[in-house]
């Protein structure tokens, strides 16, 4: 079982790119192991022995080095370590749930399942949030703009600084989805054309979510809440 309080990324640490690096390999391997070993099927343990390959090979020598690693895990092991340091018990699924949609749960009185992404388009979200799924949270994973005007992810900066703030970490994610949570909430009791009307060009597209989905979001996101 994960330690889900171990504080890993919280402190900020002298700017050495390989050490820095190392704490973000190690809540990998630990997440991706974990996985592996709570499932019996094959071509999932597959799929995740390779990214330990990958994993295994990654060797940055500058920040932005950490653009070529997939995003997605990295998003994922950003969000737990954000929740170890404000106690929040959250603990990575079990391989099972994973392939079924869930990436994590958190427990806090209750047990809530949850996906993260950090992919925040239009298709994406439309993808996500269909009824009948376990509730999506949408990451922030742009921390800052470099002096060359580009963006860089919070992994990107961790590996530049030694530092990431997962409080407010959390706050971004929650306040983004409480902005999501809204417009679900909206669609649902107002109808889909009325919410055209409203947004015009910046409509999405939420038809595929219901009051069932939009009462799992909302129960995930009161959990969290409550630790911060």
């Amino acid at each position: 079982m994960l330690d889900t309080y171990r504080h890993t990324l919280e402190i900020e640490r002298d700017c050495d790119i390989q050490s820095n690096w190392q704490d973000i390999k190690e809540d990998i391997v630990e997440v991706v192991e974990y996985r592996i070993e709570s499932t019996q099927q094959s071509w999932y343990r597959k799929v995740y022995t390779d990214c330990l390959r990958l994993v295994d090979r990654f060797d940055p020598h500058e920040p932005q080095d950490i653009n070529h690693f997939p995003q997605g895990i990295l998003a994922e092991v950003f969000f737990m370590n954000a929740c170890r340091q404000v106690g929040l018990n959250c603990i990575p699924s079990y391989g099972e749930e994973d392939i079924i949609g869930a990436d994590f749960k958190i427990i806090n009185g209750e047990t809530r399942f949850l996906d993260v992404t950090m992919n925040t388009s239009s298709s994406n979200l439309v993808y996500k949030i269909k009824e009948g799924t376990f509730p999506t949270l949408f990451l922030p994973w742009r921390a800052a703009k470099s002096p060359q005007g580009t963006n860089m992810s919070f992994a990107y900066v961790y590996l530049d600084r030694g530092s990431f703030n997962g409080r407010a970490f959390l706050y971004s994610t929650i306040s983004s989805n409480m902005e999501i949570l809204h417009c679900l909430k909206t669609n649902v009791w107002r109808g889909e054309d009325e919410i055209r009307k409203i947004l015009g060009n910046t409509y999405t597209n939420f038809s595929g979510s219901g009051i069932q989905y939009i009462r799992s979001l909302e129960g995930v996101l009161k959990l969290m809440r409550k630790n911060l």
